[in-house]
């Protein structure tokens, strides 16, 4: 018999786009888009052993480890709630479209498990946290937690994440993001309670 146990291995991710606010929906405040790289990976031990009437007799034990190098397009709509004059959380529902350029495998298992891997190509939804930090000047500082909720291509029976060797892996990103604030030009005058942008927080005199 065979145990295994998948665990996640720390990774780099970088990201570059732009954003877009939104004035005439009550529940999406603001929309952004952009490209990323992501490097994900992850571990599975292994615990091989005979089972008989008496005792688990111990085969052989290890590890088969994985490392995946993506390329992602992304876009979000997100909510804004101001919580003070220069703090508001974000919370957002997007989508990201990754091509795996790059898949490496080491897998160690020495008898023949059922094993699945996620392909070269990805689309899927995803939820996003973030709490904005006004900073001096044009500046706003965004750290957020990035994690994937269904997807969509290749779909795994509505269990998110992805798979290599016997296991399923749930990323988890955290990323540090800096918004520089846009003025805003209208061909009118907007209603007296129009939020400036973005929402709620005022440029330092």
């Amino acid at each position: 018999m065979a145990e295994n146990n998948g665990s996640g291995r720390f990774g780099l991710y970088a990201e570059f786009g732009r954003y877009r606010m939104i004035q005439n929906l009550y529940v999406i405040r603001m929309i952004d888009y952009g490209v990323s790289y992501k490097s994900l990976g992850g571990r599975e031990k292994y615990d091989n052993y005979f089972n008989t009437s008496d005792a688990e007799i111990p085969i052989s034990n290890g590890k088969s480890k994985f490392r995946d190098h993506i390329a992602s397009a992304y876009f979000n709509a997100s909510h804004i709630k101001q919580i003070s004059k220069y703090n508001m959380i974000m919370n957002s529902i997007g989508v990201n479209f990754d091509y795996h350029f790059i898949q490496l495998r080491d897998h160690q298992q020495p008898l023949p498990v059922q094993t699945e891997y996620t392909g070269s190509f990805n689309l899927q939804l995803h939820y996003k946290i973030g709490y904005g930090i006004k900073l001096r000047g044009d500046w706003i500082m965004i750290p957020s937690l990035e994690t994937p909720i269904f997807n969509i291509w290749t779909f795994t029976n509505g269990v998110p994440g992805i798979k290599a060797f016997s296991s399923t892996y749930q990323p988890f990103i955290l990323s540090l993001k800096f918004l520089m604030i846009r003025p805003v030009t209208m061909n009118y005058c907007p209603p007296v309670k129009a939020l400036p942008i973005p929402e709620g927080i005022e440029k330092q005199e």
